[in-house]
């Protein structure tokens, strides 16, 4: 959250990320409110610009290493579906494109044309 130009974590345990939150400052001390109750209170920090980490911040969350060392893939393995493969002329007939005339033929319609 910010709060007068100062980007502060907050605990994870508190489950907050995404929720509105209301915050007061008094006497040094921040107070984070959530549903109409104080849910932390810290000491402000005077600096504009920084950045304050919770020490409690990342306590509960694992650190990124931790998810690269795991065994258990981290989303659902689904195979590929097999899928019937078709000439693309079986298309163009579905369509109603006319059907081309085969390879051979074009390369001596090109030769015919080239002389």
């Amino acid at each position: 959250m910010s709060v007068d130009g100062v980007l502060s974590g907050l605990p994870s345990h508190l489950a907050l990320a995404g929720r509105r939150v209301q915050v007061s400052v008094h006497h040094g001390s921040l107070r984070v409110w959530h549903q109409g109750q104080v849910v932390l209170t810290v000491a402000t920090r005077s600096q504009s610009g920084r950045v304050v980490s919770h020490p409690d911040q990342f306590r509960s969350v694992l650190p990124a290493a931790a998810a690269r060392r795991a065994s258990v893939p981290m989303g659902h393995q689904i195979p590929a579906p097999l899928v019937t493969q078709r000439p693309l002329a079986d298309y163009d007939w579905l369509c109603g494109v006319p059907a081309a005339p085969p390879l051979s033929a074009r390369a001596t319609d090109r030769e015919e044309v080239a002389s």
